[in-house]
């Protein structure tokens, strides 16, 4: 299987390539949509996966807010509506946009966060070339007329409690995590070490029981991250975030 990604994060290209070919899936890189329409003219891949964020030419920095990523997903639906489309991305803001999009892709499509790694990566790429429609996290990114989603309840009684508790690094964490900043891109912003940042969603996870060890008894394991993400996203709509 071939797959084309585009990503202008050139540390994510080699660790992914490698990873994809030991899972039988050769992986083509290119960082913008010229160069992606470029390797589209003379090549069809089974499947495109693709980043939101990307760097700004002008400026050299990300919009998370207004991630051009979303753009050029509506611009390869329209053009290449028989390959497959493989959203994997840590930006959760635009969701529900997002998905009415993946939706309405002819052929296979689906999202993914890059902190789900290589093995599910290669599985979700493999459903969505046989035209399935897969999201991660579906359910706990949708909530229901404002009420919290199902997969998040066993979550929010002791993480609304304990938010209060969060140091004011922790929370600026919180906020840059559902603007989708990787852990590198905030070591970048605040001008300090991943070692810092890893060490602040240890803290943010431990205090919420949100890490896999400290999740409610009963609940199925989901990832942190989207966690957090849909967990702040629930409280800060609801009116239900702590105040700092």
């Amino acid at each position: 299987m071939e797959a084309l990604l585009i990503d202008d994060d050139s540390l994510l290209y080699e660790g992914m390539t490698i990873s994809l070919a030991h899972r039988g899936i050769q992986l083509h890189t290119t960082a913008d949509l010229p160069q992606a329409f470029a390797f589209l003219a003379t090549h069809k891949p089974a499947v495109i996966i693709l980043d939101l964020v990307f760097r700004d030419p002008a400026t050299g920095h990300r919009n998370h807010n207004q991630p051009i990523g979303l753009e050029i997903a509506k611009t390869l639906s329209q053009q290449y509506p028989a390959i497959s489309l493989l959203v994997y991305s840590n930006q959760f803001h635009h969701w529900p946009e997002l998905r009415v999009l993946l939706e309405k892709h002819k052929a296979g499509a689906g999202y993914l966060s890059k902190g789900d790694g290589p093995t599910l990566l290669a599985e979700f790429l493999r459903s969505v070339v046989a035209g399935e429609k897969r999201y991660r996290h579906d359910a706990l990114l949708n909530s229901d007329n404002g009420h919290a989603p199902a997969e998040l309840q066993p979550y929010l009684p002791y993480a609304q409690e304990q938010f209060s508790t969060l140091t004011p690094r922790e929370r600026e964490a919180c906020q840059l995590a559902v603007m989708g900043l990787s852990n590198a891109e905030m070591a970048e912003k605040r001008g300090v070490s991943i070692n810092t940042i890893n060490g602040n969603f240890s803290e943010i996870y431990k205090k919420l029981r949100l890490g896999r060890a400290d999740q409610p008894e009963g609940a199925n394991a989901i990832n942190s991250r989207a966690l957090l993400i849909a967990l702040y996203n629930y409280l800060r709509d609801s009116g239900q975030l702590p105040p700092a």
